[in-house]
């Protein structure tokens, strides 16, 4: 997944996260300091960049809602080639979960990168919303706007 900027300076002890959440196995206090505007953007970036649409139920046309599942952020996007994908299973039963699933034939040698698909996306999409662009990309589309749909003001001639 695409990488979002380093975490902003740490607060105090116990690395970024501990500076929050105390970094002494419970036994310190929760940071009650208002977070900054750096910090918002980073997770902000860091959460929209890596968060999946995941179903709250079974039924298929039920809403969803964005979550970051561990070690599925890990898998980079191939438009051409995934490997593998991502399916919600168990819902409805005892033991709902996101499993990672190699497509019939493509599971990858051992120490190769494991790619999934986050859909039939052009490079602007995959640019303002994971932060990359893919190279060659099968998806890819130029939206052009003809001088008369522009707005007067907007400083087009």
């Amino acid at each position: 997944a695409a990488a979002a900027a380093a975490p902003p300076k740490k607060r105090g002890g116990g690395g970024w996260f501990g500076g929050w959440f105390g970094g002494g196995g419970g036994r310190e206090k929760v940071n009650t300091s208002k977070i900054t505007m750096e910090e918002f953007q980073w997770a902000y970036a860091a959460f929209w960049s890596r968060a999946l649409s995941l179903p709250i139920g079974p039924d298929p046309i039920a809403p969803t809602v964005e979550g970051i599942v561990p070690g599925i952020d890990f898998a980079n996007h191939s438009g051409r080639s995934p490997a593998a994908r991502w399916a919600v299973a168990g819902l409805g039963g005892p033991d709902p979960r996101v499993e990672l699933l190699c497509e019939a034939g493509s599971v990858p040698a051992p120490g190769k990168e494991v790619f999934i698909s986050y859909g039939d996306k052009p490079n602007e999409e995959l640019l303002f919303t994971y932060g990359f662009v893919e190279r060659d990309n099968p998806h890819d589309k130029l939206v052009l706007q003809p001088a008369w749909m522009q707005s007067k003001g907007d400083g087009g001639e």
